[in-house]
C-alpha cells in the first residue's frame, strides 16, 4: 500500500448524471457502517459523518480524508483530538520531530509505530490507541433506475447486491437488467499494487441484474465505485403491424409476444419473412434472422427471445395485398349496388 493524492467520486456522479435525468427520484446522502444506517438530507450544509461500527475481523485502512483520535495513555498533553491528515496523508505529534504517514495503514499499525518513536526519545514504555473519529474514505455512488439514488459511506467491506439493496433496490417501473460499474484506482488515498491498481485510472465492468441477485457474479465493491442502474431495454417492431411501437424487455419477451405487443399482424402480411435485425455487441455487426410465423406457431421452431435494440420487421405480401385490395373494393362496392336496386 502507498499513499496518493485523492480523486473525488463526485466527477464520476456528474458523468453518469448526463446519460440519464433522475426526475421521479429523490437524491440522498448516506452513511452505513455494519449494524446502523442513517439518512440525510442533501443541503449545502449537510456533512455526511459515518457511524463507526465495524467486524472486528475487518481490518480498515486510513483513508485521506479520516480524521483520528490519538490518545497517549497518561499523557494528555500528547493526546490529540479530530486530528486531519495534509495532503500526503501525513500528521505531525507532540514530541516527535519528523512527520508520521498515517494514510493506508490500520489503526493498530499506525499506533505501533507511534508507540516506537515515543518509546526512542520521551517515553519509557508507551501506551497509544487510534481511532477513526470519522470515516470518510470509502465513497459508493449508486445512480440511476434504483429507488433511492445517492451517495454512501460504507465503512465495510461491501458486494455489489449489498449496495444496491441500500440504495432501495431496483425501480421495479424502470429498470432493466444492465448495471454498469465505474471504478476509480486509488480514491481512499491508497493504491492496492497486489491488484494492479493505478492512481486515477477509471475501469468499468458491466453486470447483469439476474446473475447478481442468483449470486453467479456479485462483486466486491471497492472505495470510489460508482455504480449506475439502466433503465429496461426495448426492441422495436415495425412494417405490416397494427401499432409500430417499441417494446420494454422488462422481461424475456418472444418474437410472438412483441407481435401480440404490436396488435398483431395485418392480413395482408408475409407471414414466412419475419424479420429480426439485431446488432452483434462484440463484433457491432448487424444480422438478419428470418422467422417463418406458422412454423413457431406449430412449434416447428423455438420462439426466438429478443434482445436488446432488436429490430423487428414485418413484410407485406404482394399477392395477399392485391388480392385484400380487391376484396375490399368489391365489398365497399355491394352497399351501392343494393341502393340502385
Amino acid at each position: 500500500m502507498k499513499p496518493i493524492r485523492i480523486l473525488t467520486v463526485f466527477s464520476l456522479l456528474s458523468v453518469f448524471g448526463l446519460i440519464s435525468a433522475l426526475g421521479q427520484n429523490d437524491f440522498c446522502f448516506m452513511t452505513v457502517s455494519a449494524q446502523t444506517i442513517t439518512e440525510t438530507s442533501p443541503t449545502p450544509t449537510t456533512q455526511v459523518k459515518p457511524v463507526l461500527v465495524r467486524k472486528p475481523t475487518e481490518r480498515y485502512r486510513i483513508g485521506l480524508q479520516d480524521v483520528l483520535d490519538i490518545t497517549v495513555s497518561k499523557h494528555p498533553e500528547l493526546s490529540l483530538v479530530s486530528i486531519k491528515m495534509d495532503d500526503r496523508g501525513k500528521i505531525r505529534l507532540p514530541r516527535i520531530n519528523k512527520l508520521i504517514t498515517a494514510a493506508c495503514k490500520t489503526e493498530n499499525e499506525l499506533a505501533t509505530e507511534i508507540q516506537e518513536l515515543y518509546k526512542e526519545n520521551y517515553l519509557r514504555d508507551p501506551f497509544v490507541t487510534v481511532n477513526v473519529r470519522e470515516q470518510n474514505s470509502q465513497p459508493f455512488g449508486v445512480m440511476g433506475a434504483v429507488k433511492k439514488p445517492g451517495y454512501y459511506v460504507i465503512n465495510r467491506r461491501i458486494t455489489l447486491l449489498e449496495l444496491l439493496s441500500f440504495a432501495g433496490g431496483p425501480d421495479v417501473e424502470f429498470a432493466g437488467t444492465k448495471i454498469k460499474v465505474a471504478r476509480v484506482g486509488g480514491i481512499s488515498g491508497c493504491v492496492d499494487e497486489s491488484e494492479n491498481e493505478v492512481e486515477g485510472e477509471v475501469t468499468f465492468f458491466t453486470f447483469n441484474l439476474n446473475e447478481v441477485i442468483e449470486q453467479k457474479t456479485n462483486p466486491q465493491m471497492k472505495p470510489g465505485d460508482v455504480v449506475y442502474m439502466f433503465d429496461y431495454e426495448r426492441a422495436y417492431i415495425s412494417g405490416n403491424v397494427k401499432e409500430v411501437k417499441s417494446i420494454p424487455l422488462k422481461q424475456n419477451i418472444t418474437l410472438t409476444q412483441a407481435i401480440v405487443e404490436a396488435g398483431g399482424i395485418l392480413p395482408s402480411s408475409k407471414k414466412s419473412e419475419i424479420t429480426i435485425i439485431r446488432n452483434d455487441p462484440k463484433s457491432g455487426d448487424k444480422k438478419i434472422l428470418v422467422f417463418n410465423l406458422n412454423d413457431i406457431n406449430s412449434q416447428k421452431i423455438d420462439d426466438p427471445i429478443l434482445q436488446p435494440d432488436d429490430n423487428i420487421f414485418v413484410p407485406k405480401d404482394g399477392v395477399k395485398a392485391a388480392t385484400t385490395g380487391v376484396i375490399d373494393a368489391i365489398l365497399k362496392g355491394i352497399p351501392n349496388i343494393f341502393f340502385r336496386f
